[in-house]
């Protein structure tokens, strides 16, 4: 089902100098160790499993270069949901708290990166980062050549080796863009011109 969560997913809660975010990340399903929920798998790509915490840690250290020093990445949740009608049920949260690492991210204030993958079914797949850096530069990028913090992304978010998906339930796949615009319902929260 294009556009569902289901089987699981992963929340990220983090904050920006102005205001607090969510992303929702989708994964393949959950192996959930009862005794200890932090210790459950998610089915990866290949044949095997993958801790859900080092999913989180190798995307998040990806994502944290192109997040301003004035963003932290707080806490991370695993979610499963057991039918596609069925309310999502916490498995384990963890403390993620890394903080973005780009010094001079130039404009951030509302906004929004937005990087799309095509899946192995033909969706589209994103992830976005609000607050992000912009580097002052508001160009659409098409190409992953010279650009080595999306390319650290693709590599984690298109990992066989992970179990990150589409909204689909397919693999994230082959990178189609990254822009950047400001994201017109932060502007208005936050009180922008």
């Amino acid at each position: 089902m294009p556009s569902s969560l289901f089987p699981a997913f992963i929340k990220l809660e983090y904050h920006s100098a102005y205001a607090p975010h969510i992303a929702l990340w989708p994964t393949r399903g959950i192996d959930i160790d009862e005794g200890n929920p932090i210790a459950s798998t998610i089915a990866d790509w290949g044949a095997g499993q993958v801790l859900w915490t080092d999913m989180v840690d190798d995307l998040v250290a990806a994502l944290a270069d192109l997040a301003p020093t004035t963003v932290n990445f707080d806490r991370a949740t695993l979610f499963n949901v057991t039918g596609i009608a069925d309310d999502p049920q916490p498995i384990s949260t963890y403390v993620v708290d890394v903080p973005g690492t780009e010094a001079a991210p130039g404009y951030t204030q509302a906004v929004q990166l937005t990087m799309i993958w095509r899946t192995t079914d033909f969706n589209i797949s994103k992830l976005v980062l609000l607050d992000g850096a912009s580097f002052d530069a508001f160009d659409k990028v098409i190409s992953l050549t010279g650009q080595p913090a999306l390319t650290a992304i693709n590599d984690v978010w298109t990992n066989v080796a992970n179990g990150f998906a589409g909204r689909d339930n397919a693999r994230p796949d082959t990178f189609v863009a990254a822009t950047k615009t400001l994201n017109e319902k932060l502007r208005r929260s936050y009180r922008q011109a």
